[in-house]
């Protein structure tokens, strides 16, 4: 394997909690204090590849719409038309032939396409084309063009990291089985279903098949009172002007209406069909299994120390047994040198009043970071007054260029004084 292949495969520094932090930034009503699990998983995304019949439209030689119009108006002899426009018989034989070949005449005359050319002002001509798209491969759904899984989070079978679980059949996802199955289905239902997927000048499917099988690394979230975790895919929006806004987070499917609503789902995302629902279920029993061995609080600390610098005179254990979720309290000491992370946490604190970590190694367990400190609370208000005011990324450029060198026990009141000012 390449080194640019294990490149992808491999997971990012704090992926998961970016990936918390951004699916919770994008669906407010998903509070994190409902949140039991989160673990990184693999979906199986079908390359399909479809043969469609797709209109063109481009700008008519002026003589030949002339010709075209003429026999519409039921004069189809040569001659007739040759000493109408002034030419030759030998070049309007010469022009109509060129018509039939566009598929704009047939032997009783004009034809769908010319009517069609002749109604739109173009000249409207059919070819057959190859096109690639996405397809959800346990709920079946082609993946409009909005919905576009990212190609960084999609991976080969053999590139697949082994500490993460795969939404997948036991003994693989063939391709030709899904091959197989999308050759039964009417490829006349693809054709009603394309808005966003297929483009709106295709007027017939004649072959579709799978090409391969990838497989996207998403998330599980388990909330609490949904007896289903929903599983998050990153997708890619071309559509959208700005880079920023074309990354986001979606789930592929949902168990009932009720969820877009109570979540702020879009309401494009589709029901998830038993055997998805069979197979998150499986994964998600997987990952309870293997989260039984954890050490939670072992690997918390693990992941603290990544994320950043933490003083350990500012942190204290709160609750460890009998709780889903263990409690770690931290205050102003813990903090002495400034890192962007910072920022998210205090969003955390001021949305939800706690700030959850993970990784991979935690197979779905979280930790929840609180703090019980008034300077931290106001501090939290005063920046996400700040946000509103001047936007996210301003405020954090300003205290980056104010603190990237600071080291220091009065980080957390400089913050403060600094954000008073802005």
């Amino acid at each position: 394997m390449s080194k640019e292949k294990k490149q992808i495969s491999r997971m990012s520094k704090n992926e998961a909690m970016i990936a918390l932090d951004d699916i919770c930034d994008k669906y407010k009503k998903i509070n994190t204090t409902g949140i039991e699990k989160f673990a990184p998983v693999y979906y199986p995304i079908a390359i399909v590849e479809m043969n469609l019949d797709e209109l063109t439209f481009e700008n008519f030689e002026m003589l030949q719409y002339t010709i075209l119009k003429i026999i519409s108006l039921g004069i189809k002899d040569p001659d007739v038309i040759a000493e109408t426009l002034g030419l030759s018989s030998k070049y309007v034989i010469k022009m109509i032939r060129l018509l039939h070949g566009y598929g704009h005449l047939d032997d009783n005359g004009i034809a769908e396409l010319g009517k069609l050319s002749l109604k739109q002002g173009k000249k409207v001509t059919q070819s057959q084309v190859l096109q690639k798209f996405q397809l959800d491969a346990l709920n079946g759904t082609l993946l409009k063009v909005e919905q576009t899984i990212t190609e960084t989070m999609l991976n080969d079978r053999e590139q697949t990291s082994l500490t993460i679980g795969h939404l997948n059949y036991l003994d693989g996802l063939p391709v030709q089985e899904i091959s197989m199955q999308l050759a039964k289905n009417n490829l006349s239902t693809y054709v009603h279903q394309k808005s966003g997927i297929i483009n709106t000048n295709v007027t017939r499917i004649n072959d579709v098949r799978c090409t391969e099988v990838k497989y996207a690394r998403c998330y599980l979230m388990k909330i609490k009172n949904c007896d289903e975790p929903f599983i998050f895919a990153k997708r890619y929006d071309t559509s959208k002007k700005d880079i920023k806004e074309r990354f986001s987070w979606q789930p592929f499917g949902l168990k009932n209406t009720f969820l877009r609503e109570t979540y702020g789902f879009e309401e494009d995302i589709p029901l998830n069909t038993e055997i998805a629902r069979k197979y998150i279920n499986h994964l998600y029993s997987m990952l309870l299994e293997r989260g039984d061995k954890v050490n939670v609080l072992e690997e918390a600390q693990s992941v603290m120390q990544k994320i950043y610098p933490f003083e350990e005179e500012g942190i204290r254990i709160d609750k460890v047994d009998d709780v889903i979720v263990p409690i770690i309290n931290v205050d102003e000491k813990a903090f002495r040198v400034y890192r962007s992370w910072l920022i998210n946490f205090l969003v955390g604190i001021k949305n939800d009043r706690e700030y959850l970590i993970t990784n991979e190694r935690m197979y779905g367990h979280l930790v929840s970071l609180r703090t019980e400190s008034s300077l931290m609370i106001y501090l939290a208000d005063l920046l996400n007054e700040k946000i509103n005011t001047h936007g996210k990324s301003a405020v954090i450029n300003h205290l980056k260029d104010k603190y990237k060198n600071y080291d220091g026990d009065s980080l957390i009141e400089g913050i403060v004084n600094e954000l008073l000012i802005l």
